[in-house]
């Protein structure tokens, strides 16, 4: 049986999931890892990592292991201002793919 809070931790996971979810990400690891591709080889990510959550963008040619290009959009320990960040940068390409055309 589960303790009050491995419940409560399991409750913080699915909220946090359903916020990424909203915000139009995809939820690589329950809780953890969260991810779009914005582009043929760009991808954002947004991962717990020491205590933060960092969000980045990572642009990536064919045939390259590594990124060609990194952007890091933001780095908190509040997820929801980060999810704000990434939310921005998203209207942010929206905006710029519009004025190309």
């Amino acid at each position: 049986m589960a303790t009050i809070h491995e419940l409560i931790e399991q409750a913080e996971v699915e909220s946090r999931d359903e916020k990424a979810r909203r915000y139009g990400l995809i939820v690589a690891v329950s809780g953890e890892v969260y991810t779009l591709s914005v582009s043929k080889h760009s991808v954002v990510y947004v991962e717990y990592v020491a205590g933060k959550w960092d969000a980045w963008r990572e642009t990536h040619s064919p045939n390259k292991k590594e990124p060609i290009s990194y952007k890091e959009i933001a780095r908190a320990q509040d997820i929801e201002f980060v999810f704000a960040k990434v939310c921005n940068y998203f209207d942010f390409l929206e905006k710029r793919r519009r004025g190309r055309k």
